[in-house]
């Protein structure tokens, strides 16, 4: 059995991660800004708004089918990873991924 790279290991631990309900933190904190706001975006698969519950959802089938995702260094807090997706019609996302924790980061156009 070959050994997953890292970047397989990253996915498969935000996957595990988005798909429970109680990891998820998407509230704004002066530590942790986000701009998360679903409600806002058309979901592409409905053509209805996101609900927030649905913007998990599709985060977690995006990681699922291999959306490309960009490591980036944030600056709040101070030299912690996230990762970023760019889906289509232009939604951003940015997950941040802690000690059991997702935190949502942006959601937005």
């Amino acid at each position: 059995m070959a050994e997953q790279s890292q970047e397989e290991l990253i996915r498969h631990q935000l996957i595990t991660l988005a798909k429970r309900k109680r990891a998820w933190v998407t509230e704004f904190s002066a530590k942790r800004p986000t701009t998360w706001r679903p409600k806002t975006i058309i979901d592409p698969r409905t053509g209805d708004y996101f609900t927030d519950q649905g913007a998990k959802d599709y985060v977690a089938d995006l990681l699922e089918n291999g959306h490309p995702l960009e490591e980036i260094v944030l600056e709040k807090p101070p030299g912690k990873k996230a990762y970023v997706m760019k889906a289509e019609n232009g939604i951003y996302i940015k997950i941040e991924m802690g000690n059991g924790i997702l935190w949502g980061r942006s959601f937005h156009d």
